[in-house]
């Protein structure tokens, strides 16, 4: 028998459970600790997984390209007005913090959790920003229906999203202060080339007040000569 598989990567995600959401009623997911493959039928809820990992870990819904209307994702099947999406993370040597992300139908928004304390967006971010978690960075996160955008960034954009998504921050690090360099160097060139035409209009300016002054004096001895 083959011994089961570890989780090591922290803030891999170790369960999935969707209620009410989109075509879900209750379901709750596994993912192993490597490569995950969800397969099924169109309209069988594939991408409902995706689009519910992108909201519950701080993700935009406009990102997805899907629905617009964040209450539009409660399954309408059901009496219910409020869909819960619980996503549990792994954290090596501690305990596992599981995100829970709450939608109602009655406008009051999105309503997060992390280890059942309510937090802001803006916490949420940071917790997943501290687990190299990037719902926004097409390197690491690519629903299907924003590939076609992919081939429009520049390869600027995809290095840098590259390292990125793998977690090398100090890298990311050096390309922004090499990126600052670049540009503080693109300003100083600037400003010598507009030193240089300032002088050059200076000299040309000088120029010819010096080939004026010399007709005026020509133009005096030959008077003085009459």
């Amino acid at each position: 028998m083959k011994r089961k598989q570890d989780f090591t990567a922290r803030g891999s995600v170790k369960r999935v459970r969707l209620r009410n959401f989109m075509t879900y009623v209750d379901e709750t997911f596994w993912p192993g600790p490597n490569f995950n493959v969800v397969v099924g039928a169109n309209g069988s809820g594939k991408s409902s997984i995706v689009t519910a990992l992108c909201i519950a870990l701080g993700g935009d819904l406009g990102s997805m390209n899907r629905q617009t209307d964040i209450a539009s994702l409660v399954n309408n099947n059901t009496d219910a007005n409020e869909a819960v999406i619980e996503v549990e993370l792994y954290i090596p040597g501690g305990t596992n913090k599981t995100v829970e992300c709450n939608i109602h139908t009655n406008g009051r928004g999105l309503i997060f959790k992390v280890d059942e304390k309510k937090v802001s967006k803006t916490e949420l971010k940071e917790l997943m920003e501290e687990l190299q978690i990037q719902p926004g960075n097409m390197c690491q996160f690519l629903p299907q229906d924003v590939v076609r955008d992919f081939p429009t960034m520049s390869n600027q954009q995809i290095f840098y999203n590259t390292v990125k998504a793998v977690g090398d921050m100090s890298l990311i690090d050096t390309y922004d202060k090499l990126q600052s360099i670049q540009k503080s160097a693109e300003k100083l060139e600037e400003q010598l080339a507009q030193k240089k035409k300032e002088a050059e209009a200076a000299e040309a300016k000088l120029a010819k007040e010096k080939a004026e002054a010399a007709l005026r004096e020509k133009a005096k001895k030959e008077q003085e000569e009459k």
